[in-house]
């Protein structure tokens, strides 16, 4: 089983331009291993990454938009 760091060290190497809407601790960790300044931040948002990630991808329909979630928040 990859814990969380090794998932975002793993996705972190797919990662090219794409907007990165990520929820609570996968924010504090993405933003050390793929620091930029399309991560759109939600933490204080629990349940909200996805409807944040939605909302970004239908006002930028020329961007890739990934969502960062985890079960707390589902």
């Amino acid at each position: 089983m990859m814990n969380r760091d090794e998932c975002l060290q793993a996705l972190s190497t797919h990662y090219s331009d794409q907007v990165v809407v990520p929820a609570y601790q996968a924010a504090f960790e993405w933003m050390v291993i793929c620091p930029s300044d399309l991560t759109y931040l939600t933490t204080g948002a629990m349940g909200q990454a996805s409807s944040h990630a939605l909302g970004l991808a239908i006002a930028r329909p020329d961007k890739d938009v990934w969502v960062l979630d985890g079960d707390g928040s589902l």
